[in-house]
């Protein structure tokens, strides 16, 4: 599955479900911490080879070269 389409299924999740969750704010922080790891993960899973990795990590945190 693509990361765009992850994205949108995840939106989708969200706005259907945000008035259930929107009372309590600890919650929702807890929600987001989660849904920024899993597409973490996502991403690194994407990066197979240790050179890709190395390359991508270099690009997000120092810029691209």
């Amino acid at each position: 599955m693509s990361m765009d389409n992850r994205v949108k299924k995840m939106n989708r999740y969200i706005k259907a479900s945000y008035f259930h969750i929107a009372s309590a704010k600890a919650h929702c922080d807890n929600f987001d911490k989660w849904i920024r790891r899993r597409l973490r993960m996502c991403l690194w899973k994407q990066w197979k080879r240790v050179k890709t990795r190395f390359h991508a990590l270099g690009c997000t945190l120092m810029g691209c070269l």
